[in-house]
């Protein structure tokens, strides 16, 4: 082979090369540069649904206060405000059921403008105590469901299921009330502890006309809680229960 021929293929050779490696790179930096920009417009979106979310809980947070202002006005009798006038500018109510009434508008509003926050789930329980405060038991009892199927193993959720208890046992659902309480023992806790749900419990076989269970319910709480708060009610029932006979 002639010397120039080898040149020359020598030559093709390098060309050859150089555009391998000119593809690799374009590849491999084309690649990287569709990395970064998938990266960055990640960071974009995590950034921006944390400053939705931040804005979405501020301002739920600022109905709920709305709510919770009017819901904790202090309650003043017509004597009072003659006597003893509160600040100027500062709501006031007659009763509390007034004042219930009063805040379950702006509550429900927070609820409904926004609820899946927690201060939403917060508004709407809130609000359920309110109604039932107010005997409006069938709306409380629509609201205090609507926050355990949002919250149904939260602290609100939980809270709700006593105050659907509750409700029940005052619209004489005793069945329905003994179940909500039985089933709220089975799973107590430091927020809504046993002594206070056997308490509930126990008041519910009394009213449904249970002598005997709740009787046994009141025992436990003196036996298994001898520091409860509930001790001496619990004790002055039972001997009541068993006088009655």
């Amino acid at each position: 082979m002639k010397q120039s021929e080898r040149r020359h293929l020598r030559q093709n050779e390098v060309a050859a090369a150089v555009t391998w490696l000119q593809g690799r790179m374009a590849s491999y930096w084309g690649a990287v540069g569709w990395t970064m920009a998938i990266a960055v417009v990640a960071i974009v979106a995590v950034g921006g649904y944390l400053a939705w979310r931040s804005y979405v809980e501020r301002h739920a947070g600022a109905l709920l206060a709305d709510g919770m202002v009017v819901a904790t006005a202090p309650v003043v009798t017509p004597a009072q405000l003659l006597t003893n006038p509160p600040p100027e500018g500062q709501e006031t109510f007659s009763s509390s059921q007034a004042r219930a009434a009063a805040s379950v508008s702006k509550l429900l509003h927070a609820a409904e403008t926004y609820p899946a926050t927690s201060s939403g789930i917060a508004a709407r329980y809130y609000a359920a105590t309110a109604l039932a405060e107010t005997a409006k038991l069938d709306e409380a009892r629509q609201q205090y469901q609507g926050v355990i199927d949002r919250d149904a193993d939260g602290l609100w959720g939980r809270m709700a299921r006593l105050g659907l208890a509750t409700v029940d046992l005052r619209a004489k659902r005793y069945d329905a009330a003994i179940t909500g309480f039985r089933s709220l023992l089975a799973n107590a806790d430091a927020d809504l502890p046993a002594d206070g749900l056997l308490m509930h419990l126990a008041q519910a076989y009394q009213e449904a006309g249970k002598r005997d269970e709740a009787i046994r319910a009141y025992n436990r709480i003196v036996s298994e809680f001898p520091e409860s708060l509930y001790v001496s009610d619990a004790t002055t029932r039972v001997e009541a229960l068993k006088t009655a006979l």
